[in-house]
């Protein structure tokens, strides 16, 4: 793996606006590219990427727009390949 920055799941609740029970449902879709797991017992670890972090912002900017979850998802990954 490499030596990339992540960050915990409040870090990327704080950073998009979205709540953290949110955050956790969007990785649990695999709405989000980069999310690495870590389970430890019974708990998983979360750790997001900057690519997670501006996926979640751009999901949360188009859900404020009125879009529903799935245009969201597709609108923000093809602002972030540019398109």
């Amino acid at each position: 793996m490499d030596k990339r920055e992540t960050y915990s799941i409040k870090e990327a609740a704080t950073f998009s606006g979205l709540s953290i029970k949110q955050v956790r449902r969007y990785s649990d879709a695999d709405l989000l590219p980069g999310v690495i797991k870590i389970q430890h017992g019974d708990r998983i670890y979360r750790h997001f990427t900057e690519l997670d972090l501006n996926m979640l912002r751009l999901i949360r900017k188009y859900r404020d727009q009125g879009y529903y979850l799935a245009p969201a998802v597709k609108l923000a990954k093809q602002e972030l390949a540019g398109k």
